[in-house]
């Protein structure tokens, strides 16, 4: 289904929406998630650039034939995702079929010339996110289950910001916020992998103080969360949480670690969620 039509096939940002909605698995709202999409691109200032298509009722089979047929930038897939990372598929009686992480990242691998972003709106996709982001550039997973309401509203900030010219990390961005105004609680779910092969990977330690007991997974996550923006380093990972005050230990980028110890030398960044900051230590770099 062609939902913007230009004369010029070439100058084209193709959106390729794969939709699976098995008839055992719960109802999901996907018709209207595929609907605010079009509406926000079609509103946008760039409307011209995108070419919106959609494949519903996809079984295993009809994923390669999509992308051949779109040859796509962007693949979005609306569905259901298993607690094993599984994406669900139909299959040919219109029931869950699932598909293992490595055969789907493998698939992707083979068009890593294409493709520059791939968006998994299903529920515990972070496993399979990570697993495709070794081959592609930009790949956005559901670290836990998400409600539709959420998962409509994430795709929709994060359209509404690419037809604003904005780039894929800062839709990412925008996609999480409009979670938060809408006052839903899942803002932290969607999760943002960039493939990063080239940037010198490090470990640095923040030490807090406070005890252990002030800190519970939700805030962790928020924590985590907030020096992804600050540093501007979405591949930003948890390393280990130790006592002695509080310790937190990340992964991440060096150039997003001089740009959190600069913010610290210079008194922007004393503080994280009520939790004072005593020290950033570069602790080492990986291999």
């Amino acid at each position: 289904m062609q939902w913007i039509d230009t004369p010029s096939v070439d100058r084209f940002i193709r959106i390729l929406f794969l939709a699976a909605h098995p008839s055992d698995a719960a109802r999901l709202r996907l018709g209207a998630e595929l609907r605010n999409i079009h509406e926000r691109l079609r509103l946008s200032r760039e409307r011209d650039q995108f070419l919106l298509e959609s494949r519903e009722a996809v079984r295993p089979v009809d994923i390669t034939q999509a992308i051949f047929d779109v040859r796509p930038k962007f693949v979005h897939f609306s569905g259901h995702g298993t607690k094993h990372g599984e994406l669900c598929f139909e299959s040919e009686t219109g029931t869950v079929q699932t598909v293992p992480i490595n055969a789907l990242s493998r698939i992707f691998s083979l068009v890593a010339d294409q493709v520059q972003c791939v968006l998994l709106n299903a529920c515990y996709t972070d496993d399979q996110a990570r697993a495709i982001a070794q081959h592609i550039k930009f790949v956005i997973g559901m670290s836990n289950s998400i409600g539709d309401e959420a998962a409509i509203v994430f795709s929709t900030g994060f359209y509404k910001a690419l037809g604003a010219n904005q780039s894929i990390e800062k839709a990412y961005h925008f996609g999480c916020a409009e979670i938060e105004l809408q006052n839903i609680p899942e803002h932290l779910t969607p999760v943002l992998y960039a493939n990063s092969e080239k940037k010198t990977r490090v470990k640095f330690t923040f030490i807090l103080k406070g005890t252990l007991d002030d800190l519970d997974g939700e805030r962790l996550q928020a924590i985590l969360q907030h020096l992804r923006i600050l540093s501007g380093d979405v591949t930003l990972t948890l390393h280990k949480v130790e006592e002695g005050s509080i310790k937190i230990t990340f992964k991440g980028s060096d150039e997003g670690l001089k740009r959190i110890e600069y913010l610290f030398k210079e008194g922007e960044l004393s503080e994280i969620f009520d939790l004072p900051i005593q020290n950033v230590i570069h602790a080492e770099s990986l291999t």
